[in-house]
């Protein structure tokens, strides 16, 4: 039964653009315009735009994960204990660092590879396990889509009592990639004892939060929520010129937007008539900061 209010934005900030790694493009926003120690267990969170020859060669991690999420492209990952592989548009890489790892992170397609990569704290007794991979392959990945078209790519956790991801975390975590082609509200189950927030990558104008106390959001921006409530509400708002009228699904507008944003003002961008929504919730439960996490600020 979800509470009468749904939880409300608390920070709306601006993604960072700057180079990390061998000159590759991130735009970061926790670790950055966002402490982490401000929202445990997240460490980082990166939009990474990377064209070759630019990349992150081989670099140490230790004590959390690294989830890597492709949205366009491909990348090429290997490290010092044998393993390596590539993933491609819509994949997943979950890799638990544990004790420790030496990794790279090369681009794949000569054209620009997009993704994001979050950090994940393990709790201090999973800090020295031995490291582990989870490959989540685009079409492995669980799609929930409602009757207005809306969808939603179920990464890790359950969505709404609807659908479960298979991906293990130790940390447990929520990732939903939403795209919302409807002007509906739509609403998202979150555990009352989670921290969570969006990352907003394209759409059009859109309000987070109850209906009374609602924030317009924008692209590239991370939206924190407040920790009233067992819910997140999202509103969408579709722009149609006349010409539009007899196609409800196109949006007209000069800037996308729709999930992060600067000073209570969130953001999200569209160019392919979806709002584009990243959730990432987690249990702030049993977890040490003070473990090392060798954050290798030389990124991924």
């Amino acid at each position: 039964m979800l509470n009468k209010i749904s939880r409300s934005v608390v920070v709306s900030k601006k993604s960072r653009s700057q180079y990390d790694g061998a000159g590759a493009n991130v735009h970061r926003t926790i670790g950055a315009v966002v402490p982490n120690d401000s929202i445990s267990p997240f460490l980082m969170l990166d939009e990474f735009f990377v064209s070759k020859p630019a990349g992150f060669p081989s670099h140490p991690h230790r004590g959390f994960e690294t989830v890597t999420y492709m949205l366009d492209g491909s990348f090429h990952h290997k490290d010092n204990k044998g393993n390596e592989g590539t993933i491609r548009s819509g994949d997943v890489q979950w890799m638990t660092a544990g004790k420790g790892v030496i990794h790279s992170e090369m681009p794949g397609d000569e054209e620009v590879n997009h993704g994001l990569q979050l950090w994940i704290n393990l709790k201090a007794k999973d800090k020295m396990i031995e490291p582990n991979y989870q490959d989540l392959f685009k079409d492995d990945i669980p799609e929930y889509n409602d009757e207005n078209g809306s969808k939603v790519r179920v990464i890790a956790g359950n969505f709404n009592d609807k659908l479960s991801a298979s991906v293990y975390t130790r940390t447990p975590t929520l990732f939903f990639d939403i795209s919302l082609t409807s002007d509906k509200e739509f609403i998202v189950d979150i555990p009352s004892d989670y921290n969570a927030f969006f990352y907003v990558l394209e759409g059009t104008n859109g309000y987070i939060g109850d209906e009374n106390k609602e924030t317009l959001v924008h692209p590239h921006h991370i939206v924190v929520l407040d920790s009233e409530g067992d819910h997140v509400r999202i509103k969408p708002v579709f722009k149609h010129s006349e010409s539009d009228n007899n196609n409800d699904n196109d949006n007209n507008i000069d800037d996308g937007v729709v999930v992060r944003s600067e000073d209570n003002d969130i953001v999200v961008n569209s160019d392919d008539n979806e709002n584009n929504i990243v959730n990432e919730e987690f249990n702030n439960n049993n977890y040490s900061d003070d473990e090392d996490n060798s954050q290798n600020q030389d990124h991924e």
